[in-house]
């Protein structure tokens, strides 16, 4: 795309800047679950009585979880949700200012080793590593977004470091499509999970079968809604995820069915998306596999989706320029957005305050299908909130290869704009 894609960049914003002041309210959420991994080495695991303290800033106070009434295994995972969540459902993950939602938020581990804590059966001095951390934020239904932290970091009884977690993307699991081959005997009435690794984190889909022929031979299976509730701590920004499918045949399990039995699948899809309006990014996988019970081995889904420019600049990236004997896409000769780089400079009337700077790769990461609605709430409302008119300045198409825009005459141009402004509100 050419500086059109830059303009419609610019407009998508000036539309969001509009939306903000018809509706200026932040758009929190609330805690709905906290998903925990403890790391796989010999004794990373602890029998005594964990809490989870959410550090709070802004306008949001420090809150300890309740008991979840787990072991905390090596190599299990933990979920905090519900009543477990305790006065933690009130945490709301505001920026120092208060103004808007915090990139980041600061938690520790308490671990209670006394006799008539949560877990009466253990006690004595005990230590816990943890290697992954999921804060869900959202309704009931669904997760709108969340924090995430991986690593190593091992919490004594009562000395706990805390920690801090980012924001990751909005974009979650919605939906598993899976196609059970045709061949003969490729299905299977025994219960099936889908376990999924994203790289950083790992889990397994609830039982969904129904009255029917569910994972039959030639059938086409939807997981959705809660079966996938386990799931929302993956995370789409990478190329590929990993995939397998794991048989229970026992006698207490939600099936139907025992005895041996193996499945063969020729197609899986995972759909991603965000809570309200974004189509979303899919990983795909087609061929022919085969998982015995218990055992199998993970298939890897590629990512698919649109480009970055055919999303941000739609009508640029599909223009034709009319040429003989056929007509020539304009984006087979253009460039593209990672090489123009667009960066925005916000500035206020005040000539002395430091301007909020918007790179390329802030903007491409923070869309969605194209708009950016959400970004300007939840990063620029701030910067934007006492704004009473918006004055945009771009340059042409000759300039599109410059650096360091907050430096041209574009900005030059708007300073002397700033200072008209401050002079007319002066009188």
């Amino acid at each position: 795309p050419t500086i059109m894609g830059s303009l419609d960049i610019l407009s998508g914003l000036l539309f969001a800047f509009i939306f903000l002041h018809i509706c200026c309210a932040t758009e929190f959420a609330s805690l709905r679950k906290i998903s925990v991994q403890v790391c796989p080495d010999g004794s990373s695991g602890t029998g005594d009585t964990i809490y989870i303290e959410l550090v709070g800033k802004g306008r949001s106070t420090s809150c300890t979880t309740k008991w979840n009434g787990g072991y905390w295994n090596t190599a299990g995972k933990e979920v905090i949700e519900g009543a477990e969540l305790g006065n933690c459902t009130r945490f709301y993950p505001t920026s120092s200012d208060g103004q808007g939602i915090s990139d980041t938020i600061e938690l520790r581990v308490l671990i209670d080793d006394a006799l008539f804590s949560g877990n009466l059966f253990a006690w004595g001095y005990d230590a816990l590593q943890l290697c992954s951390i999921v804060v869900e934020f959202g309704d009931a239904n669904q997760a709108w977004y969340a924090y995430e932290w991986t690593g190593n970091q091992w919490w004594e009884e009562n000395k706990g470091q805390i920690i801090s977690l980012r924001r990751r993307s909005v974009l979650f699991v919605e939906r598993i499509t899976a196609k059970v081959c045709p061949d003969s005997y490729s299905g299977t009435d025994d219960t099936i999970h889908i376990e999924i690794d994203d790289g950083h984190n790992s889990c397994k889909t609830r039982t969904a079968d129904d009255w029917g022929n569910n994972w039959g031979t030639n059938y086409t299976e939807v997981l959705d809604g809660q079966a996938l509730d386990d799931c929302r701590i993956l995370n789409p920004k990478y190329d590929y995820l990993d995939l397998r499918v794991s048989i229970d045949n026992s006698l207490l399990s939600d099936g139907w069915a025992i005895g041996y039995d193996a499945i063969q699948l020729c197609s899986v899809q995972v759909d991603f998306r965000e809570h309200k309006v974004y189509d979303g990014v899919s990983y795909i996988w087609t061929g022919t596999q085969w998982w015995e019970e218990n055992a199998g081995p993970f298939i890897s889904l590629s990512k698919v989706g649109k480009s970055i420019d055919g999303i941000l600049a739609p009508n640029s990236y599909n223009a034709e320029v009319v040429a003989y004997p056929w007509n020539n896409y304009l984006s087979s000769s253009a460039k593209t957005f990672e090489n123009i780089a667009p960066t925005m400079v916000i500035n206020g009337i005040d000539t002395d305050a430091t301007p909020r700077i918007v790179e390329w790769n802030e903007l491409k990461n923070n869309h969605q299908d194209g708009h950016f609605n959400q970004f300007v709430r939840l990063q620029l409302a701030g910067v934007l909130k006492s704004a009473e008119k918006l004055v945009i300045v771009t340059h042409g198409w000759r300039d599109g290869d410059i650096m360091h825009c907050d430096r041209t005459w574009v900005t030059e141009f708007a300073q002397k704009n700033r200072k008209a402004s401050k002079r007319y509100r002066k009188g």
